[in-house]
């Protein structure tokens, strides 16, 4: 009886670290001197009693941010290579008349990185583009990434720029001038100003595509907040057939919404502050901010805070 072979299965062996980082970016070249900067710096804080968990976890905090952009420096690059030279507004219109390419520095959370990417001509929009930029969220002039955005927004919409400047290194680990602060914040708050707020398309008789935008909200929210969302969708569900209001201002009805007291105040603890003074335009773009925080819609600026939504449920 002839006999039979087994193969017996091997595992492969698994890859390193350092492998792995490479395969995302990091070459070995800058993994070694971070390692023994690392390693350095942890090195004195073990010979220094009177620095314990704190200065340990604060060394590694900055150290890693280090290596964070190197990561990011080479992701952002990769996305920008693989966009294809087409107008971003129009579908498939390739850019003609390409310029060379050109390289746009970003301020981030993890320190400046530098991004090349390619332009070119659109005969159909008579206007030049970065397509790029379009793809990796990079909007107007702005020096700053999409996150470092989204921070200042958040800062500013809660205190002054001078204070948020003052706080900012204990926040973010980098310290940001009051002057990027107060206008990163208020850019985003203009463009906030831009997008319909829910209130808004229910007076425009849009209420069925309200009740849909709440319901796909519901899985972001907490408990108490999916529980108002609810009692909203429920009120307006049942309501519909009278929520007519396109009709009512033809017939020159009024439209009552209750009292504002109570949000008025809430506003006022960050408007009416000492020494401070207001432009239209720059109110109306905090105000807009301060919503979109209160009523749950920060996504809609910055959809990359649905991941820090969703890791901290």
């Amino acid at each position: 009886m002839p006999s039979i072979a087994i193969a017996s299965s091997v595992s492969a062996p698994k890859s390193s670290l350092s492998q792995r980082l490479h395969e995302v970016g990091l070459s070995q070249e800058k993994l070694d001197p971070w390692l023994a900067d690392l390693r350095q710096s942890l090195q004195q804080i073990r010979e220094t009693p009177s620095q314990g968990a704190g200065f340990i976890e604060e060394t590694i905090c900055q150290r890693c941010r280090e290596l964070e952009r190197h990561l990011l420096q080479d992701a952002l690059q990769k996305q920008a290579d693989s966009v294809a030279v087409m107008c971003p507004k129009c579908v498939h219109v390739p850019l003609t008349g390409r310029w060379r390419q050109k390289s746009r520095p970003l301020r981030t959370l993890c320190g400046p990185v530098c991004v090349t990417r390619s332009a070119g001509y659109c005969k159909k929009c008579d206007d030049h583009y970065y397509p790029a930029d379009a793809r990796l969220g990079l909007s107007g002039e702005s020096t700053a990434s999409p996150l470092l955005q989204e921070v200042s927004a958040l800062l500013v919409s809660k205190m002054p720029a001078e204070q948020a400047e003052e706080i900012s290194q204990g926040v973010c680990g980098i310290r940001l001038n009051d002057a990027s602060l107060a206008r990163d914040a208020r850019r985003q708050g203009e463009r906030a100003i831009e997008i319909p707020p829910l209130l808004q398309q229910v007076r425009s008789d849009q209420t069925p595509a309200v009740i849909t935008e709440l319901k796909e909200l519901l899985p972001t929210l907490t408990a108490a907040q999916a529980k108002k969302v609810n009692t909203t969708v429920e009120y307006y569900t049942n309501n519909l057939h009278r929520m007519k209001y396109t009709e009512a201002d033809l017939r020159n009805e009024p439209v009552w919404s209750g009292t504002i007291e109570s949000t008025c105040r809430q506003y006022q603890c960050r408007m009416k502050r000492c020494g401070q003074f207001w432009s239209q335009q720059g109110d109306e773009a905090l105000l807009t901010l301060t919503s979109f925080w209160k009523n749950g819609y920060w996504d809609k600026l910055f959809p990359h805070a649905q991941l820090a939504s969703v890791s901290r449920n």
